[in-house]
């Protein structure tokens, strides 16, 4: 992520077509910089690649959730562990690399504020129990980035969100989405399975139709987008999901939960 800006920015200005990895740059500033360059060159394609956690339901849920199919939405929550602290070190252990990056943090961020909207406001905690790791050469290296976080808010819908992400969890490994509505519960377990119970009654699997259904197809989206704007299509008629304002929210977020963090404080 640290590169990403800048490479991003001078591509785009050479009048190159971008497609940035994820996650989308290692500041804010950065990301708001991609912003800016992508909105001063529109006859380029911005895009940034999307979480697998966004697939292969996105289209259903959003119809679902406008529809009230599964009732008002009261509260949701993340639960998102797994070992990852115990994992040999990486760039995304180092936070010259990965800069507000955080496990599954900023993925999760991407589904919730696609899915959901963004946090009004939001508190957050974390720490780093895994405290060296070791190179490849044997040298310790400090842990900066944190591998156990918590972040209690309420979203602008008004929806309150709980969420909890581990990389501490040698037993139990999750990925789990779960929405708690006045009618039930609906669960979506990331790219496996969407789960559904009533109240007082089991889960039971949600049978999606097939036209609701998206596999991943991401380059094929870029290409498309790129030919399009090589033909001259307007930026708001050849759109990819998500682009760099999108990214720009979720980055947001991040902010505010090291924000939050730094300052012992709900940051709004």
């Amino acid at each position: 992520p640290d590169t990403h800006a800048e490479l991003s920015c001078s591509a785009l200005e050479a009048g190159k077509h971008v497609f940035c990895q994820a996650r989308m740059a290692d500041t804010l500033e950065g990301a708001q910089r991609m912003m800016k360059v992508a909105e001063a060159h529109p006859g380029q394609v911005n895009m940034l690649c999307p979480p697998p956690h966004r697939m292969p339901w996105e289209s259903y849920i959003l119809q679902s959730m406008k529809e009230e199919r599964f009732g008002n939405p009261l509260e949701i929550r993340i639960s998102c562990t797994n070992g990852s602290g115990f994992s040999p070190l990486s760039f995304r252990d180092k936070v010259e690399f990965s800069g507000l990056q955080i496990m599954f943090v900023g993925i999760w961020a991407e589904t919730l504020i696609s899915w959901f909207g963004e946090y009004e406001s939001l508190s957050a905690d974390f720490s780093t129990p895994v405290s060296v790791k070791n190179d490849p050469n044997g040298n310790a290296v400090t842990m900066k980035i944190p591998q156990v976080v918590n972040i209690s808010g309420r979203l602008e819908s008004g929806v309150h969100v709980s969420e909890y992400h581990s990389g501490v969890s040698l037993n139990e490994t999750l990925n789990l989405l779960e929405v708690f509505t006045d009618r039930g519960t609906l669960r979506i377990q990331a790219m496996t399975k969407l789960e559904w119970a009533e109240r007082g009654g089991e889960f039971k699997s949600v049978q999606v139709p097939d036209n609701l259904q998206r596999d991943w197809q991401v380059e094929a989206d870029f290409i498309a987008a790129v030919r399009l704007a090589m033909a001259g299509t307007p930026a708001s008629e050849r759109q990819v999901c998500p682009d760099f304002s999108e990214g720009v929210r979720y980055m947001r977020k991040m902010a505010a939960v090291y924000l939050s963090v730094n300052e012992s404080r709900m940051v709004n």
